[in-house]
């Protein structure tokens, strides 16, 4: 009876190993696992527009002269400016705060009529155009009003003394700068322009010793 009960063990534990083997070679192999999902592409950089700045004003007096034909004579006499002269820095620049006396194109005409002299001269003489720019602004920005008789303003003339000093004339509502040769009557219509004053002007200043200096290369 024991045998018989030991043998049916056997064949019971035989039957369920065979079974397993069975279950198992009919599982199927787990599914590898799944690659990695390719990577995202690479994010692209959008062009976001990049905000320019501003420009700043440009020229300040010096575009206000090149822009008006009235004034272009004077505006060849800037443009004839030694190399080594600032002037274009200084009427560009918006924080000068200059005074620009700037003689209309009938006023260099009727300047250099009066003393016989000629543009082309005039320009090939770099120092005299040098002073004769230097004697047209004033390093501060002077308001119409301050234009009273007996008042006296410096210029950046370089080397000026009292006598190269700019002097105000004032008859009635007529106001007048003297200096150097010649006498101009200042325009009531002046400008602002960005923090300079900028007022036209009857006649082109010479300075005192500019005749002198070039009555041989400036002359008819």
């Amino acid at each position: 009876m024991k045998f018989a009960v030991a043998a049916l063990a056997i064949l019971l534990a035989v039957s369920c190993t065979a079974e397993a083997r069975v279950l198992l070679a009919e599982t199927p192999a787990a599914a590898p696992a799944a690659e990695e999902s390719a990577a995202a592409p690479a994010a692209v950089a959008t062009s976001m527009a990049v905000p320019q700045a501003t420009p700043a004003p440009s020229g300040c007096a010096l575009s206000f002269v090149q822009g008006n034909s009235s004034y272009s004579k004077f505006g060849e006499i800037l443009n004839a400016a030694p190399s080594t002269s600032n002037f274009s820095n200084v009427l560009s620049d918006q924080m000068a705060g200059i005074t620009l006396f700037l003689p209309t194109n009938d006023a260099v005409n009727a300047t250099l009529e009066k003393f016989g002299l000629d543009l082309k001269g005039l320009l090939e003489n770099k120092d005299l155009v040098d002073q004769v720019i230097s004697y047209h602004i004033l390093p501060s920005p002077i308001e119409y009003a301050a234009f009273k008789e007996g008042y006296s303003f410096n210029t950046l003339l370089r080397g000026a003394d009292l006598r190269d000093s700019l002097h105000v004339k004032r008859s009635g509502n007529v106001i007048k700068v003297a200096g150097g040769k010649t006498t101009a009557v200042i325009g009531m219509n002046g400008s602002k322009v960005c923090m300079d004053s900028i007022f036209p002007i009857s006649m082109l200043l010479l300075p005192r010793n500019s005749i002198q200096t070039t009555s041989s290369t400036v002359s008819n």
